[in-house]
């Protein structure tokens, strides 16, 4: 009844055997770009943290002590602009009551 002959299938051309063998060999590349990126990246993390690990502890402090100036510094400018924009939110306020006051 249902008879398939050779003209109803449809046959993978070779040219798309070679496409996906590329895009395969492509990927695979791929892949081994990232490994490398990641190998290098974890011997480069490895690098900084024998590096700290070698640092005398007057080295350390030092660097503490100033991450920790930095960070002062940003909270006072972070405070500053809450402050700023706490205030910019009153006035809108104020401005919108006496914008419906006025309306009426």
């Amino acid at each position: 009844m249902n008879q398939i002959d050779e003209s109803m299938l449809i046959l993978p051309r070779e040219e798309d055997d070679d496409e996906e063998e590329a895009h395969m060999e492509m990927d695979a590349a791929q892949a081994r770009q990232v490994e490398a990126q990641e190998a290098q990246a974890r011997a480069q993390m490895q690098a900084q943290n024998l590096a700290k690990l070698s640092r005398r502890p007057e080295e350390v402090l030092r660097d503490l002590e100033q991450e920790a100036e930095v960070l002062k510094n940003l909270h006072h400018k972070i405070s500053q602009q809450l402050h700023m924009l706490q205030v910019e939110e009153i006035v809108l306020k104020k401005q919108a009551e006496l914008s419906n006051f006025a309306t009426y």
